[in-house]
């Protein structure tokens, strides 16, 4: 689950003001989907000039956010990539913590893919292009014989797609404790994978 700064209002030496004005507009996100510079100025007790030297409009403040998502998730991913060994367990896995990492990250998850962030913003290009290469890679690995921008883009379709459903409240679960739940959303997800992608063989 993301941490957000708590830094004092005006306390910021040179050169940390971005990441405090990402830390604050992170957590106002977690408040209400409409951001706005101004009001992220006022409550990170700032000009609105200082946001604009770092920000130049809506969209570049949404897109360096959505760099951030990517990265995060993307280490979320390598993290639970690097216990697993069995290949339909490894990417059965993925899946599962990508969905995890969505539901922990809400509303910055829907910003990444909701909002008209800036293609041409170099940071989010970056990020969105080392995530895509993880998946692809892992692809590639386990599934070599299968492993085009068609698979790749139908895999990752399927995933977000089960996470979209699932955030919407659209796969239910009958359990009554958080705990319960996680177990049973797992095993629904489970599942849901197995049926996507067993009849695949392994090429490995």
């Amino acid at each position: 689950m993301c941490t957000v700064s708590t830094l004092g209002r005006g306390s910021y030496h040179h050169g940390d003001l971005r990441a405090a004005l990402l830390s604050q507009a992170r957590s106002m996100l977690a408040q209400s989907s409409t951001l706005s510079l101004r009001a992220l100025a006022k409550e990170t007790g700032v000009t609105p000039t200082a946001v604009y030297r770092h920000f130049a409009d809506k969209q570049a403040l949404e897109s360096a956010l959505a760099a951030q998502g990517y990265g995060e998730l993307l280490q979320c991913l390598k993290t639970e990539h690097e216990t697993n060994v069995d290949a339909r367990e490894d990417m059965w896995r993925l899946a599962w913590a990508y969905i995890i990492w969505a539901r922990d990250n809400e509303p910055l998850f829907s910003l990444m893919f909701t909002t008209q962030c800036d293609p041409t913003a170099p940071e989010r290009v970056e990020a969105v292009k080392d995530l895509t290469a993880f998946l692809s890679s892992q692809v590639h690995h386990w599934y070599p014989h299968h492993a085009t921008d068609t698979f790749l883009t139908a895999l990752w379709g399927f995933v977000h797609g089960i996470t979209t459903l699932y955030l919407q409240g659209k796969i239910l679960t009958s359990a009554t404790t958080a705990g319960a739940q996680d177990v049973d959303l797992e095993e629904q997800v489970h599942c849901l994978w197995l049926a996507f992608i067993s009849p695949l063989p392994l090429d490995h």
